[in-house]
């Protein structure tokens, strides 16, 4: 077994959802939580600026050594899995929004994620999912 841990990035501590299910499901990994508190909300900033953020937090794990990349960040996700995924000599697990992908400032939709009856979820009813208050640690 690879005893290396897995990183889970977030733009705050939103994911930390996210790490409690993977240590339950996954009990024998280490993990890395890494929450980008001090430049949260990513909601409000540019794609290139959180494509900035996200590979900065991406290099920092990655120099802790981490084998693999779960970013629990849905705008993060949508700025940056792409260009991580091909960059990258890890993993890079992505928590894509299922039915309703983040949005930029001045666009219309994420242009990373195909549409959901694309990706297999067809027959799948809208749903609303809040993103946590992100709070400075």
């Amino acid at each position: 077994m690879d005893a290396r841990p897995i990183g889970i990035f977030d733009s705050g501590m939103g994911g930390v959802s996210l790490l409690r299910d993977a240590r339950m499901l996954l009990p024998t990994e280490n993990f890395i939580y890494y929450g980008d508190n001090l430049n949260a909300p990513y909601g409000d900033r540019t794609e290139e600026e959180i494509l900035a953020l996200t590979e900065n937090s991406a290099d920092f794990l990655l120099q802790l050594g981490v084998k693999a990349l779960v970013i629990a960040c849905n705008t993060a996700t949508s700025a940056s899995i792409n260009i991580l995924r091909k960059k990258l000599d890890v993993p890079v697990i992505s928590v894509e929004p299922a039915i309703k992908p983040a949005k930029f400032p001045g666009t219309a939709k994420s242009s990373c994620l195909p549409p959901p009856q694309q990706r297999g979820l067809q027959g799948i009813g809208p749903f609303r999912s809040e993103c946590p208050t992100r709070s400075a640690c």
